[in-house]
């Protein structure tokens, strides 16, 4: 693979290309591996900013009613290594027996965190991204409900208003109102 950039930061990019083509056998997880460490980079890289929050946190009895909006700079992940965990003693033998779901983010002090999430906020974070900041919390409710079949609905609607409350709070997600 011939590197089609002079720039250091274009080379974490160039090394995850790389990879796709020439994944290495002893060393499974090492795509994985890559792009979650090129996400952080292109994250801490990205030249966008959050603003500040001027509103407060929304009550909980209001989000339903709120349009989530997932953060340009917030980029949910799956994974089926461990990657966060990769280190020198510490390379996995086999994959995870469930996708491990990250949440790579820059929160508004532009600090790049990374958030390990369970498959169902994985889920919730994939429906926001795709309804584009266009369905309400009781929307996104009402779509994971058939794949919530062993939740009740107020107990669903609790648990997904918690998990967006926390994700606004973490400036993964921003609301805006039903107009």
């Amino acid at each position: 693979h011939c590197s089609r950039t002079p720039y250091f930061t274009g080379i974490g990019a160039e090394f995850v290309e790389f990879l796709q083509t020439n994944p290495d056998p002893d060393r499974p997880y090492l795509l994985e591996l890559a792009q979650y460490e090129w996400a952080e980079l292109a994250l801490f890289l990205d030249e966008q900013s959050l603003p500040a929050r001027q509103e407060p946190p929304p009550a909980a009895q209001d989000i339903p009613n709120l349009l989530p909006q997932l953060s340009p700079l917030a980029w949910p992940m799956v994974f089926n290594y461990a990657v966060h965990e990769i280190g020198p003693g510490n390379e996995p033998l086999a994959p995870e027996a469930e996708p491990v779901c990250l949440v790579v983010y820059r929160d508004v002090h532009d600090a790049v965190k990374f958030l390990r999430v369970d498959l169902f906020t994985a889920r919730l974070l994939e429906l926001i991204e795709e309804a584009q900041g266009l369905a309400t919390g009781m929307q996104l409710i009402e779509q994971l409900a058939p794949e919530a079949t062993s939740m009740a609905t107020t107990e669903l609607q609790s648990g997904v208003c918690a998990v967006l409350a926390n994700l606004h709070e973490l400036d993964i997600i921003r609301f805006s109102f039903f107009e």
